[in-house]
């Protein structure tokens, strides 16, 4: 089923059903969930980076108020290191357990849980509890971790060394030759967080009459969290019910499953009470999952004109202490180097190193925006040793409408990386004339004024719509209202929205009669969540066929119900109805009552009770969206400082559902990449202990650090979808971190200074400019 020609809400700026209860301060997120006779956990937290646990003594927490407490030799069987989702077979070394038992490889690791009335009892007991260490060196960065010699985080390897990858495509080798340029230079990607409004939290009850589990989770991925705790409790699926309420940003770290997310179901099984923790802030910022840190040697061949001919790059990955999402993030990195570019000789080496660090996962953008960064930076290089205009020289390397499909020519999933659709020179001159680039180029200064403006462009495509799958359950109620349920998990994207806006439109009924159900095992067997962009474009199409299916159904009731032939119905507005006859019609809720029916009413053959469709959409490959970014600043040289002036993101995410929303996750992504560049750094010690531990020493971007930003769309629907729907969540952040790099590059010309690193906070971008420009800099 594809959809409607002509619909009535898809498209429309619809405002979001949840803002009522989320603005009005009643909305639902785990602390919220009434249980008045849970318990409270709490964690003791390694103070080290690298230590071996020598002792674990938790005699004297009973006396300070804890009901139990418990450490790794409690857990038995469920103690083993946790799989490595997804898995890659160049990965060497294992995964966090629930607990530390031998060593700690990171400060924030848990070693032990105390369990009591209060949190505040849990944590006064964790002060009677007592743990001898032996203090170990610690690999402080992958370049250090990388040496012979260094302290080794998994001692099992010999070495500190995760994983090498290798991907490539062309003769880069010939093509480098053959370049009448060739250039090289580093880049420097540093560590960030997420900084999610809501910590994470647990609740997990167990019901030994019926032995069953409840998790309530704050999550990205309540199915993937039931299929973990079922494998590592040794317990069936069906007696594990998971859901998250509402969420308060995910952002990535909370799509993985992490030691806490097992230790609570445990505790709540072996003490046979209900048990909650919530994260609080010093927690969220030592041990949640952090991004980037990556640094890279690119080599580049060019001619005379600015065409690309050839990259190589050779790069170094921290992963932290572990593996805990596989290689997502080096290999989305390579991956998106080629851009919206046509380049056909290409090779990049990556060595992905373990630290005493806390690992790296996805966060928002998860690799695609330090790839952004290769090539964007790339593009100005060439720009500037030509002496081009930085828009002219990526014009002349885009792919072109009509080369669409367009094969990348790297391996993926399901075999050649191939852009689906879109058209990246109407995309980026769409967005140069929205911006006025030409006029904003000539109001520029060339001198060293006080406060010297900037222009910066980027361009960015991102891989969106990944597989395997993702559901919707379609259910019509006697009533007539329908219940949409799906596994896509939201964190404030506005999925109640956009899916009753998709299957009001496909059952042509009012949005009001739409109910959506999210991230519940419950209600729907299988999901996978809310990541990688995928939620809008997979589970959109998993509605149109559910849709269909109810459709086919009632046509198939109403056959019976009106007594007339299957080829003499249709169906509209919410009803089927006899052809020429509309009089003679039976809405969605009479037919739904119809099929559950009374005593001696009868069914079509192989027509089952309910009127209701389950139906999974698996995407035969990946989609990908892409965006032109255009940053304006204004940078004060003498004391590093960088204001935004305007940001304008043009993005082609496929048919839009909602503007109004897609805006707003552009303009949460541009926030985001602008807070990477200018504001957010994990600062570590040589000791590898984090220096960070509130939001007064870990700065967010504030709404005066980001101004107004201006959206325009295109539209290149997906040609392997049934909406035509792409992914939307993550290219603000992909390409707004090289668009305001670029920016300050440009606005810093006089002075000559070369950006390569980031983040640049003012400290760090003054200390640039003196060490480029000499002390006229500042």
């Amino acid at each position: 089923m594809n959809f409607p020609s002509n619909p009535k809400f898809f498209g429309a700026r619809v405002h979001r059903f949840e803002d009522q209860r989320l603005l009005t301060g009643v909305g639902r997120y785990v602390d919220d969930v009434p249980c008045p006779d849970a318990l409270h956990a709490a964690f003791l937290r390694s103070p080290y980076a690298h230590a071996r646990i020598r002792k674990i003594n938790l005699s004297g927490c009973a006396s300070r108020g804890a009901i139990a407490a418990f450490s790794a030799e409690d857990l038995g069987a469920a103690l083993g290191p946790f799989p490595i989702q997804p898995p890659h077979p160049a990965i060497r070394g294992n995964n966090w357990c629930a607990l530390a038992k031998e060593k700690v490889r990171v400060v924030g690791e848990p070693v032990a849980v105390t369990v009591a009335g209060t949190r505040a009892e849990a944590e006064d007991a964790l002060e009677a509890a007592s743990v001898e260490y032996e203090v170990l060196p610690a690999a402080n960065h992958p370049a250090e971790a990388s040496q012979d010699g260094a302290s080794l985080v998994q001692d099992e390897l010999g070495d500190n060394r995760q994983a090498s990858v290798k991907v490539g495509m062309g003769d880069p080798d010939r093509a480098l030759k053959e370049s009448p340029r060739v250039e090289s230079f580093e880049l420097r990607i540093k560590r960030g967080a997420a900084g999610s409004m809501e910590c994470r939290g647990i609740l997990a009850r167990y019901d030994p009459m019926v032995d069953r589990l409840e998790v309530v989770a704050s999550t990205q991925v309540p199915h993937v969290v039931r299929q973990r705790l079922a494998l590592l409790l040794d317990r069936p699926e069906e007696s594990i019910d998971v859901s998250a309420p509402d969420v308060g940003g995910g952002f990535g770290p909370k799509a993985m499953f992490y030691p806490e997310d097992l230790v609570l179901p445990w505790l709540a099984i072996r003490l046979r009470r209900p048990v909650k923790w919530i994260e609080d802030r010093l927690e969220n910022i030592l041990a949640g999952i952090q991004e980037r840190e990556q640094v890279h040697q690119v080599t580049v061949g060019f001619d005379e004109e600015g065409h690309i001919h050839a990259l190589k790059l050779t790069s170094l990955v921290d992963s932290g202490a572990y593996p805990v999402y596989g290689l997502v993030n080096p290999m989305l990195t390579v991956m998106h180097v080629p851009g919206l570019y046509k380049l056909r000789h290409y090779a990049a080496e990556m060595e992905v190193a373990y630290t005493h660090r806390v690992p790296c996962a996805p966060v928002r953008g998860a690799g695609r925006p330090e790839g952004t960064f290769i090539i964007e930076r790339t593009m100005d290089h060439i720009a500037r040793t030509l002496k081009l205009d930085p828009a002219e020289v990526r014009i002349r390397n885009l792919v072109q409408a009509d080369e669409f499909p367009y094969e990348v020519g790297l391996p993926a999933r399901t075999g050649i990386m191939t852009y689906d659709s879109g058209d990246f020179p109407a995309l980026l001159e769409k967005t140069l004339t929205q911006a006025g680039y030409e006029e904003l180029r000539k109001q520029r200064s060339g001198d060293r004024r006080a406060k010297p403006v900037g222009v910066g462009v980027a361009c960015n495509i991102e891989e969106t719509s990944v597989g395997p799958f993702e559901g919707a359950k379609i259910r019509v109620e006697p009533t007539g209202r329908v219940v949409v349920a799906t596994g896509a998990c939201p964190q404030g994207q506005g999925h109640e929205t956009t899916f009753a806006q998709v299957a009001a439109d496909a059952l042509e009924i009012p949005l009001e009669n739409i109910k959506v159900t999210t991230g519940d095992t419950r209600h729907i067997p299988y999901g996978v969540g809310t990541v990688a962009s995928r939620s809008a474009a997979i589970t959109s199409s998993a509605i149109l066929l559910s849709a269909a299916s109810v459709q086919e159904k009632a046509l198939l009731l109403a056959s019976e119900k009106l007594e007339a032939p299957r080829e003499d119905l249709k169906f509209g507005g919410g009803k089927v109805y006899v052809k020429g006859m509309p009089e003679r019609s039976a809405s969605l809720g009479e037919l739904a009552q119809f099929s559950i029916g009374g005593l001696g009413a009868t069914l079509p053959p192989a027509v089952t009770p309910g009127l209701e469709a389950e139906e999974y959409f698996s995407p035969s490959q990946s989609s990908f969206s892409s965006g032109c970014h255009v940053a304006v600043v204004e940078v004060d040289p003498e004391t590093g400082f960088v204001k935004v002036l305007r940001y304008i993101a043009g993005h082609d995410c496929g048919k839009v559902i909602n503007p109004l929303l897609v805006d707003g996750q552009i303009h949460g992504g541009v926030a985001h990449g602008v807070g990477d560049v200018l504001i957010e750094e994990l600062v570590f010690d040589e000791n590898a202990n984090p220096q960070a531990s509130t939001f007064l020493d870990y700065l967010l971007p504030l709404s005066t650090d980001v101004p107004p930003i201006e959206t325009l769309h295109i539209e290149t629907p997906c040609p392997h979808a049934p909406s035509g729907v792409k992914g939307a969540g993550e290219c603000g952040t992909i390409g707004a971190i090289a668009a305001v790099v670029s920016a300050i590059e440009d606005a810093l010309r006089p002075w000559d200074v070369r950006l390569r690193e980031t983040p640049l906070t003012p400290s760090r971008l003054h200390a640039i400019i003196r060490e480029q420009a000499g002390s006229e800099g500042g």
